[in-house]
């Protein structure tokens, strides 16, 4: 089985710089009370991740990295005043919505300490003083202004995550590579697709039938490829569900949500066509749905793959009578009886 998940759009959380008035919706007014800027806040999951850790720790690891989170007052004049020194307690409102209003040196100097194994360099405007004849007459020493900022292990793996190109470019391709394994019928087992910014379908920056017709594409290589066809299911989601209410029923899974519905479409010889599915899922059912095919063991013991299978009853199936649980998308699968034929 070969798995395609396409994905409309993938956010950024909690972007650095990002100060309260800077995307519109994020909040209504510069100045807010912190609770009400947390309730105005839309970046609901840096928030709660936020609160889940609470504003004292995550002050404590911008300040680590160099970052002082900078709390903002308006003047009389109507300017606006950044005070890095604010007592651990006061902080502007930015911080309320998962962002931090930082220069461009404290965002380098931030990110170096990853590259450097946790160890942070206190930046200098003066690395070294020669003479006309060569001679030095200054040289700045950085591990004399050095310290451990973080741990060592925690860095590493960012590291390697973000900064290593040969692990990057090792599972991140471009769509044109994508076409081509199609074509050639070599896709790795799970594939996840993101489409550009163009072409993804978000309000503002992209159409609707921009993206069908990015999803169409693929769809159509995959079935004009008859033996690839035949062992892949494509999923296809969105990020989001684009607005503030939901008639339908809503798990608490945990602390972090769940959130309102999205649509999810399944396209495979062997997805139940024409139906729709009366059971409770959400984006860890792909990686249920993973780990059950593959027989894989769940990321964490912690985290929402672990949950059971939804119990269904008669009056209203969509509603687990066992919450929470999440289903693991098997039950959009009819694979005795497939249909290999596109059309």
């Amino acid at each position: 089985m070969v798995a395609v998940v396409l994905l409309e759009r993938i956010e950024k959380l909690g972007q650095m710089g990002q100060v309260v008035n800077v995307k519109p919706g994020y909040a209504r007014n510069f100045l807010l009370p912190l609770k009400k800027a947390f309730l105005s806040s839309l970046n609901i999951c840096a928030v709660k991740a936020e609160l889940s850790i609470g504003v004292p720790s995550v002050l404590s690891w911008m300040r680590s990295l160099g970052v002082d989170p900078r709390y903002i007052t308006q003047n009389p004049n109507g300017t606006f005043t950044s005070d890095p020194n604010a007592p651990p307690d006061e902080y502007g409102p930015s911080l309320t919505l998962g962002g931090y209003p930082i220069t461009l040196l404290e965002h380098v100097s931030g990110i170096s300490v990853y590259a450097d194994m946790g160890v942070y360099h206190a930046p200098d405007a003066i690395l070294q003083v020669t003479d006309s004849k060569g001679t030095v007459l200054y040289q700045t020493n950085a591990d004399q202004r050095s310290r451990m900022a973080i741990d060592p292990g925690v860095a590493y793996i960012m590291a390697q995550i973000m900064a290593d190109d040969n692990v990057r470019t090792a599972h991140l391709k471009d769509t044109t590579d994508l076409y081509a394994d199609i074509k050639s019928g070599n896709l790795p087992a799970v594939s996840y697709v993101k489409p550009s910014g163009w072409v993804d379908g978000h309000p503002a920056s992209s159409k609707w039938d921009l993206f069908e017709g990015f999803t169409k594409k693929i769809v159509d290589a995959v079935q004009a490829n008859p033996s690839l066809w035949k062992e892949t299911a494509i999923f296809i989601t969105v990020d989001e569900g684009g607005g503030y209410y939901d008639a339908g029923y809503i798990q608490a899974l945990d602390f972090f949500g769940d959130g309102t519905r999205i649509p999810l479409l399944v396209v495979s010889p062997y997805s139940q066509q024409g139906k729709v599915v009366h059971w409770y899922y959400d984006h860890v059912s792909l990686l249920k749905f993973i780990e059950r095919n593959w027989s894989l063991p769940t990321i964490t013991k912690r985290s929402r793959d672990n949950l059971p299978e939804p119990r269904q009853s008669s009056s209203d199936p969509y509603v687990p009578t066992n919450s929470p649980a999440l289903g693991d998308l098997f039950g959009m699968f009819d694979f005795e009886h497939p249909h290999f034929s596109p059309n």
